[in-house]
């Protein structure tokens, strides 16, 4: 992690480093770049924030490119998204574990 995106992190408004930080504590074993519903997210964070702030502040994180949306309700870090997600909860998503499978060859 370079010592500007974690200072970039570090002042983050609280509602963006609540979004990212939910990412490893709703999921702690999510695969780096995978997503999680704005339904999901809204209810970890259901006491801090209503459904339409996490829409929003999606919306804003992908415009600064930290995440993007996939299918109109997955909300899914960016490689550097990634990045800031490790800068605030101090670990790096792991990348597939499953190693590639090639099909047969053919008969």
């Amino acid at each position: 992690m370079n010592d500007s995106l974690k200072q970039y992190a570090d002042e983050l408004p609280p509602i963006y480093k609540d979004i990212l930080r939910s990412f490893s504590r709703i999921d702690p074993n999510r695969r780096m770049g995978h997503g999680l519903a704005f339904q999901t997210i809204a209810a970890d964070l259901t006491e801090k924030y209503g459904f339409g702030e996490i829409q929003a502040a999606g919306v804003r994180l992908v415009d600064v490119g930290l995440a993007e949306i996939k299918h109109g309700v997955f909300l899914h870090p960016t490689g550097v998204g990634e990045e800031v997600i490790a800068c605030i909860t101090g670990s790096l998503a792991p990348t597939d574990l499953v190693p590639m499978l090639s099909p047969p060859p053919s008969q």
